[in-house]
């Protein structure tokens, strides 16, 4: 039989989900191997350096740079509070002084005599990790973070723009069907596209943590991922499209699954990367270990294109389309561009059958 590998997508109402969280520095590791941990559970935190404040003391004194020394009244290592005392130099008979106060709380770093300038290293950020699935802890990467191993519904999407959010998952094909998440944080998708008109009521909601569309045009996607049209420039929701641009309706596999799964929380990551490492735009619901289904769980592997594969076609005049692979011959083909290319015949959705190169289609992985 013939077989060829290319790119593929998860949609799957079942899976076992295997993911690293990592610390952007070395830190501490608060969870053991084998330890069960909840989505919300911090499980590595780090200290990550305070901004360096750069005062230009001798500037501010009218000294030279080599003089920085006989004006100090702190030393490196000195903790310090916004307003002290950092330089002080004494005019004509001891009437006049200059001062230079902090402008910040921290610690003196270093005090320059080739600069004349003072660098105060302000308090560090602490960083935090969640779990972000429940699951179990696989394996403990140092000091650097941990890779977990849950269970639950994955499904990959085409874009994503934002992080990570969490929230109930609820249909919101009608806006009345959320009344009832007062003060919850909402993830909302719609088996649909949506229109300019709905936009401003979207942009009003609260407590949003994400958005799930099957597709948008490029006006609507501007309006969404733009900070400045949300009252809140800092909250803005994540968002995810499950088929691609434009108008079009949600894979109806993809409608079943979150329709069976609202009211659960949702974990929901839009990180795209379309280059080298590929990174996927996620939605995953945890499943208990308890649920039948989750029993029945399976790791996801790239999925291999070979004939009865379920594909989406990646380019143009079928973008986003489904398709059942038909034919995968084995000699190259011509196409329209004048290249010589494996394809693949494919029977879209709408009944047509099609030639595509393989490279332009995308397994989906059940």
């Amino acid at each position: 039989m013939s077989r060829g590998y290319t790119p593929s997508l998860v949609v799957s109402s079942c899976t076992v989900l295997q993911k690293t969280r990592r610390l952007p520095l070395p830190g501490e590791i608060l969870v053991q191997e084998g330890q069960t941990v909840r989505a919300e559970d911090v499980v590595a935190k780090a200290q990550r350096p305070g901004r360096l404040s750069i005062v230009h003391a001798t500037s501010r004194l009218g000294l030279d740079p080599a003089d920085l020394d006989k004006a100090l009244r702190v030393r490196p290592g000195d903790m310090i509070q916004q307003g002290d005392l950092l330089a002080e130099v004494h005019g004509l008979w001891g009437l006049f002084r200059g001062h230079c106060l902090s402008p910040v709380s921290g610690q003196v770093e270093y005090a320059s005599n080739t600069t004349g300038h003072l660098g105060i290293r302000m308090a560090p950020v602490p960083v935090q990790i969640q779990a972000f699935i429940d699951g179990v802890v696989l394996q403990r990467l140092g000091n650097e973070g941990v890779v977990l191993q849950g269970h639950g519904a994955l499904i990959q999407g085409i874009y994503g723009w934002g992080g990570e959010r969490r929230g109930v998952l609820c249909m919101a094909d009608s806006l009345d069907s959320i009344a009832g998440l007062k003060d919850q944080e909402r993830v909302l998708f719609y088996p649909r596209s949506l229109t300019d008109a709905e936009i401003p009521e979207i942009q009003n909601l609260s407590h949003l943590a994400a958005i799930l569309v099957a597709g948008v045009p490029n006006s609507i996607l501007k309006r969404l991922c733009d900070p400045n049209q949300w009252p809140d420039p800092r909250q803005v929701p994540t968002l995810i499209l499950t088929d691609g641009f434009g108008q079009m309706e949600m894979d109806r596999r993809v409608v079943r699954i979150l329709e069976k799964l609202q009211g659960r929380v949702a974990s929901v990551d839009g990180t795209t990367r379309i280059r080298a490492g590929v990174v996927r735009p996620e939605i995953f619901v945890s499943l208990s270990p308890s649920e039948p289904s989750a029993s029945e769980a399976h790791s996801h592997v790239p999925g291999s294109l070979q004939v009865d594969s379920r594909v989406r076609v990646l380019t143009y005049p079928n973008f986003a389309a489904h398709a059942t692979v038909l034919q995968l011959p084995e000699e190259p083909c011509l196409i329209e561009s004048g290249s010589l290319v494996r394809v693949a015949h494919v029977r879209l959705d709408t009944g047509e059958v099609r030639t595509v190169p393989r490279a332009n289609l995308e397994v989906i992985v059940d």
